[in-house]
């Protein structure tokens, strides 16, 4: 395409959009398939594009052309090649992305100041982009998308393959759902209807008004860019044959081991599934679960973040309602394919270029990690990603995964409520195996890092990067009890947390100073999500680790650190357990009702409570003052059982304050 620009010039190139006639009607296929190369090559230029489809002939051609291709592309994909180029190009286009580097759009925009480009230049000035798109949009519709991807699927060649599954991600990342009450076009693209011929007339009066850059930016949303966004409905190619095509395409090209490839049918597939509700059911039987345990053994940092969000998508992903995701066969498919996703995923211990990846010890410099140790990519991911531009997105990612393989979702089939029927327990889909001690040095060392990246930059004490960290130290800690309760910096990331706390609540801090600037209108949610779960992570891996070790819960208290837990929660108990509790559960503000059912209340309770449940600790709790959060449940609490427990806490507490030495009972006289 620059040589096209540079050698040939702006005027031939008009000159020669004649060739696309000749590209798709002339019998020799040899001289077909060169002239829709050039032809192909030449409309990456948007005002050569543009010349080429402000006539309704051009796109009728490439309709007849598409479908002609599925004839005769079986034995050679050289000509279909040639048609996925200018589709992708159409694309580009219509939807205004630029298919030429920027220099190039410099250089074109030059040569269409001077008299080498004064023909197109001229009809820009007559708004025939605009007409350009309009008829240009007939190309994308069902009929020659699925004659494409018929070809393809005989051709089996990776540029095809490729380009298509590109074509697909584009339309199904701008689709729109379509309008009940609105009949469906074969055009996946549509555009407001405009009144051109008054947009000239304005646009003649704006010339008038003299050159400057005021004048060429209306002349330019006159004429050039459109009033809104046009309407992508890639439903249109979602049905029974269009949809098996598309699993096809993306199934093929993640065969390949390229980077561009994989990456862009990973971007695909998440663009489909999340956009078109009816590729799911065509998708979870045809595609290959082990592809991206495959994918993520190869060095290309850049091609796992979509692999990752691809398969965090398809390990989370809430079923929708509806006779075909009830079937049994789908859901064996869909528990199968997650099953396989996870597993593959945690088992994932070499590259596949065959070079030796040597991973250093988290925690202790001189030691590497094994080769095949479970989650080896975790480790390789968290080590050799700091320095890239997308490192931490890589790094959220790989955490996210990396939870779901420690508490995978249940086998449940799709139901309108959160949970499905009560009291039912479905079996987890997958068993992976269980995480080695160094990789929660490795999620603990990286939370410290991000605790003191937010506390010099960020305004907010707690950043959603933060919470991730602090949930996968939650799920780490079971596996690893005696070793967590032994770790300083397990510890460190747990009461960092909780002080942080307590310092905002005896300081008073106003929500305000605390918001987020990004947060946008629903700073106050976010805030409480990322505090309310900082919180809680933080409390369970406390749970999890001091008093789930085999320590007695004096270890609790002895604890570095411990005493100021306790502080913690004495003054959250109090301040949550009151006479007003049971008029906030009914009555209360939306926040206050939140915070009594999903805070982090039930978790401080019952630490306190175990804590307290030892005689040795319970005079030391006393100095703290926990005979007012004892009081506070003894009568407020949430249920009878942790009323009774306060109840007894609370009388022998105060039996052991009779017995201590030095005590005398005053005696009333009177």
């Amino acid at each position: 395409t620059e040589w096209c620009v540079e050698k040939l010039g702006l005027t031939l190139l008009n000159n020669a959009c004649g060739l696309f006639s000749l590209a798709v009607e002339h019998p020799n296929p040899l001289i077909r398939l060169h002239c829709l190369r050039f032809v192909a090559t030449i409309v990456q230029v948007p005002c050569v594009w543009m010349a080429m489809f402000r006539t309704p002939d051009h796109a009728e051609l490439f309709r007849s052309a598409a479908i002609r291709t599925v004839a005769s592309a079986a034995g050679d994909c050289r000509e279909l090649r040639q048609m996925v180029r200018l589709l992708s190009a159409t694309t580009c286009h219509i939807l205004e992305i630029p298919a030429i580097p920027e220099f190039m759009g410099s250089a074109v925009a030059g040569r269409l100041a001077k008299q080498d480009g004064a023909p197109l230049q001229a009809m820009l000035d007559n708004g025939d982009m605009m007409v350009a798109r309009r008829v240009a949009a007939r190309m994308l519709a069902r009929e020659p998308l699925t004659a494409c991807l018929r070809a393809a699927s005989k051709t089996q060649d990776m540029f095809v393959f490729t380009w298509l599954s590109w074509v697909v991600m584009v339309l199904a990342g701008v689709t729109q759902a379509p309008d009940p009450h609105r009949a469906l076009e074969d055009a996946v693209v549509t555009f407001e209807e405009v009144n051109l011929d008054q947009r000239r007339r304005r646009a003649d009066l704006a010339r008038k008004q003299g050159p400057g850059p005021e004048t060429d930016r209306e002349i330019r949303s006159l004429l050039v860019s459109e009033p809104s966004a046009p309407v992508v409905g890639a439903h249109c190619i979602a049905d029974s044959e269009g949809a098996y095509l598309i699993v096809h395409c993306i199934k093929e090209t993640f065969s390949y081991s390229n980077e561009t490839s994989l990456r862009i049918a990973a971007t695909s597939a998440i663009m489909t599934l999340l956009r078109i509700p009816a590729f799911l059911p065509r998708f979870v039987p045809k595609f290959p679960p082990g592809k991206i345990a495959q994918a993520l053994a190869l060095p290309y940092p850049t091609t796992h973040l979509p692999i990752l969000l691809l398969a965090a998508i398809l390990t989370s992903l809430k079923l929708p309602v509806s006779n075909e995701t009830n079937a049994a066969n789908f859901l064996t498919a869909f528990f199968g394919l997650q099953r396989t996703v996870l597993v593959s995923t945690a088992e994932v211990v070499a590259d596949m270029s065959g070079r030796i990846t040597i991973i250093p010890h988290p925690t202790d410099p001189g030691s590497v990690i094994a080769p095949d140790v479970p989650y080896a990519f975790m480790f390789r991911t968290f080590h050799f990603t700091k320095d890239l531009l997308e490192g931490q997105m890589l790094r959220s990612l790989a955490t996210y995964v990396l939870c779901m393989c420690l508490q995978p979702p249940p086998a449940q089939p799709p139901t309108t409520g959160p949970t499905g029927e009560a009291g039912v327990a479905f079996p987890a889909v997958a068993q992976c195996p269980p995480p080695p001690a160094a990789l929660l040095d490795l999620v603990a060392n990286e939370l410290l890092r991000e605790e003191d990246h937010v506390r010099k930059t960020a305004p907010a004490p707690f950043s959603t990067q933060m919470c991730l960290y602090l949930h996968a130290l939650a799920v780490l800690v079971p596996f690893h009890a005696k070793h967590s309760a032994q770790s300083p910096t397990v510890r460190a990331c747990a009461l960092a947390q909780l002080l942080k706390a307590q310092r905002l609540l005896l300081d008073e801090t106003p929500p305000r100073k605390l918001h987020d600037t990004s947060d946008g209108q629903d700073r106050n949610l976010w805030l409480f999500v990322r505090v309310t779960s900082a919180i809680r992570s933080a409390l369970q891996v406390v749970l999890a680790s001091w008093l789930s070790a085999g320590y007695t819960s004096k270890f609790a208290l002895e604890e570095q650190g411990g005493v100021e837990l306790l502080q913690f929660c004495i003054r959250h108990i109090v301040s949550a357990y009151n006479q007003n509790t049971a008029l906030n559960k009914m009555g209360g503000s939306s926040w206050e009702r939140l915070l009594l059912t999903v805070g982090p209340t039930a978790q401080i309770t019952s630490l306190f409570l175990k804590v307290c449940s030892n005689d040795n600790a319970l005079p030391k709790l006393a100095k703290l003052g926990a005979d007012k959060s004892l009081h506070a449940l003894s009568r407020y609490g949430d249920n009878k059982e942790s009323r009774q427990h306060a109840t007894v806490l609370l009388s022998k507490l105060a039996v052991l304050s009779l017995n201590r030495p030095g005590h005398q009972i005053k005696r009333d006289d009177s």
